[in-house]
């Protein structure tokens, strides 16, 4: 330190002091000038994509209670199933019921394995499910073996018939449709309480 210095430094301690200091957060603070700079690379914050009105289920409305209502659903289903079979008059109305309430039946079992899942996903598991089953009846298996064990004609049905597979898209495509309202409802109903 010259003279000059010295003498600079006895006459303000305190204003050498501060230069001093400032000199050390300068160095400290190179790597982060460095950074702003553009030196370095900063990760970039993700962006949050919105999610398309009907790809998800309405998220106040969680996947246990979807399920739980879906599961009440199918005991109803079934129960009123069995009833059409065992006191509804042969003919094409009690025929008709049946393969709608099978339909439906097939598509809130669906939702019981998979409630996180959009409404078209249990919509399609049950259309495929349905039609499949009802292009099996063509090979004349499952009338065969329901003469063997009459409870299999319940799921597998017996012979084919092309108005079956018109009853099953309508009756998939409506139990969809209520799935879905359903849920937007029950949310804005939660969203309202919550509010």
């Amino acid at each position: 330190m010259d003279r000059g210095a010295a003498r600079r430094h006895e006459r303000h301690p305190r204003r050498a002091h501060e230069r001093a200091g400032a000199v050390q957060r300068g160095r400290r603070d190179a790597p982060r000038r460095r950074i702003r700079s553009g030196r370095l690379r900063r990760r970039r914050p993700r962006r949050v994509r919105p999610t398309p009105a009907g790809r998800h289920p309405p998220a106040l409305v969680t996947a246990g209670r979807r399920r739980l209502v879906a599961a009440a659903a199918a005991a109803v289903t079934i129960v009123v199933g069995l009833g059409v079979h065992r006191f509804a008059p042969d003919g094409a109305v009690s025929d008709v019921a049946g393969d709608a309430l099978y339909a439906l039946l097939v598509y809130l079992l669906a939702v019981v394995v998979i409630p996180r899942r959009a409404v078209w996903v249990p919509a399609l598991v049950a259309w495929v499910w349905c039609t499949a089953i009802e292009l099996f009846q063509l090979t004349g298996l499952p009338l065969a073996w329901g003469g063997a064990c009459p409870p299999i004609m319940l799921v597998l049905g017996t012979v084919f018939d092309a108005r079956d597979l018109v009853v099953y898209t309508a009756t998939v495509l409506a139990a969809a449709t209520a799935d879905r309202l359903l849920g937007a409802a029950l949310g804005r109903a939660r969203a309202r309480r919550g509010a």
